[in-house]
């Protein structure tokens, strides 16, 4: 009774998490056109959220949304690769529809069981290799934001090596950048070694991790990840979708006039991504609109940076479209107890392999 009461206050505070971040969106916005003052006493026009939107060029959101769709197909086949480290094989075909699966329950059916979690439980059905799927699934989130929060740093350095001056703007989202590298890292290193994570006593802390209990088992199928050209043919997919990532949203920036640099995007982007894939709020929601209109105000008006927000969200809804044909049409749609018992480790009262 209790931790069914402890679950659902849970729920409701991320929900209130969600409207208080929406609320506060909404406050920065100017959803008309308003009037501005720039330092020399010129007052100007400037166009608000609606005028944004209606002014996006539509060829742009078109090539945002193929870029978002080709990031995640990208994304799918670098976690194919790591599979087949494991010696577990599936499809081209199959990934892809895992994936768009994947990308539904992250994007539009909040609060249920993760993308993540859908992926380890349909690959399980037919190799019943839990522990390996699980390893697959772990390296691949910890690989696709270690390698955007490079992107990051890298922007840094570079705007920095071209003479752009390192202000206040910039020392935050370079600290972010280092602050995730060192994070992957080093939950990279408490999941190949067992040796640390007894000296470090940490077993209590990844207890509460949905693979909990196939962490362990899963010790030896990471130490896989240490030799072999798979992670090498992942690393690289893994640039590529993140560069694909990026290019979207840059093009939503470029349907709207946004006028900030290409480099602001390979810097704000995969932060953005990263710390709106923190489990705050379902989806993101809020999380990512907010800090979109954060990093983004400062270089153009706030109406421009609140468009660019809607817009990003709005692309990855249209790259989850498919799946959501997908898990209509599905002849195996899994039940949310289900998911959660495998788990849990529970396979035994869960689906029976064929």
């Amino acid at each position: 009774m209790v931790p069914a009461f402890g679950k659902r206050l849970s729920r409701m505070a991320r929900v209130l998490v969600v409207a208080a971040l929406l609320a506060w969106i909404a406050a920065q916005v100017h959803w008309g056109d308003y009037e501005a003052t720039d330092s020399a006493g010129v007052v100007t026009m400037q166009p608000g959220l609606a005028s944004s939107l209606l002014a996006a060029h539509p060829a742009w959101l078109l090539a945002a949304v193929v870029a978002s769709i080709l990031s995640l197909l990208v994304g799918t086949l670098r976690w194919r690769a790591l599979l087949r480290v494991q010696d577990v094989h599936i499809g081209v075909a199959e990934a892809f529809r895992l994936g768009f699966l994947a990308e539904v329950f992250n994007a539009i059916i909040p609060g249920m069981v993760g993308g993540d979690a859908i992926k380890v439980y349909y690959v399980t059905r037919r190799s019943k290799r839990t522990a390996c799927v699980v390893a697959s699934v772990l390296v691949d989130r910890g690989m696709g934001v270690g390698v955007m929060a490079l992107f990051a740093l890298v922007s840094v350095l570079a705007m920095c090596a071209i003479g752009y001056r390192v202000s206040d703007s910039l020392w935050m989202p370079a600290l972010s950048g280092a602050v995730v590298i060192l994070g992957v890292c080093g939950a990279m290193a408490l999941l190949v070694s067992a040796r640390l994570r007894q000296a470090l006593r940490v077993d209590r802390m990844l207890a509460r991790l949905p693979f909990a209990h196939h962490i362990t088992a899963a010790h030896d199928a990471l130490a896989r990840y240490r030799h072999g050209d798979g992670l090498a043919i992942a690393t690289g997919l893994a640039a590529v979708a993140q560069v694909l990532g990026i290019s979207s949203v840059a093009f939503i920036g470029f349907g709207l006039n946004l006028t900030v640099p290409w480099y602001a995007y390979l810097l704000y982007v995969p932060l953005v991504t990263i710390l709106a894939a923190l489990p705050i709020t379902p989806g993101g929601w809020g999380v990512m609109e907010g800090l979109y209109l954060l990093f983004f105000s400062t270089a153009g008006h706030s109406g421009t940076a609140a468009a660019l927000a809607v817009l990003a969200r709005g692309v990855l809804l249209c790259g989850a479209l498919p799946g959501i044909f997908i898990f209509a049409f599905t002849s195996e749609r899994p039940a949310v107890d289900m998911i959660r018992q495998l788990l849990k480790g529970n396979e035994a009262n869960g689906p029976r392999h064929d």
